[in-house]
């Protein structure tokens, strides 16, 4: 939903402000997404013939609220100009999504070997951006009161990322 966008842009002094509030709006925003692509997943698989796509839209569908601790945590480090570890998760993440995928065809997971990455690499940023950062966001009460105009700020990214998903 553009948090980690907002976050970076006010910066380290109102990151603690709003942390709580961007991570749950972000979940909230994930969930959703997920469990729309999840119930519409047997009805794709359904249109394109192939029962697989259930199962792959499924573990995506996962991966969404997942990502959301690796999400907001980014966007500390990104506001405490903490370049360096960020480039190192980064590396560690291509190494788990692309890495991932070859190690899992080559055991003959077939197309299952682009799903799971996803899984693994929501699990691996929240564990590796909590790990660097050791900040517990969804910890800290979230002011729903942020939430409308953290939407309206927001809404071009948020249109954006729907344009590139479709």
């Amino acid at each position: 939903g553009g948090g980690r966008q907002i976050l970076i842009q006010r910066g380290a002094k109102e990151y603690p402000r709003l942390a709580g509030s961007v991570f749950w709006l972000a979940l909230s925003f994930n969930v959703l997404a997920g469990g729309v692509l999840a119930a519409l997943s047997p009805m794709i698989a359904r249109e394109y013939g192939n029962p697989v796509y259930v199962n792959m839209l499924l573990l995506i569908a996962l991966s969404m609220p997942l990502a959301t601790p690796g999400s907001v945590l980014s966007a500390k480090l990104w506001t405490d100009l903490r370049a360096g570890p960020y480039a190192m998760i980064q590396m560690g993440s291509a190494l788990v999504r692309y890495g991932g995928a070859v190690a899992l065809a080559k055991l003959g997971f077939g197309p299952m070997s682009w799903s799971w990455p996803l899984v693994g690499l929501a699990v691996w940023e929240a564990l590796a951006y909590l790990v660097v950062t050791r900040d517990f966001s969804w910890l800290k009460k979230p002011d729903t009161s942020l939430w409308w105009e953290m939407i309206r700020t927001s809404k071009w990214v948020m249109l954006l990322a729907l344009a590139l998903a479709m």
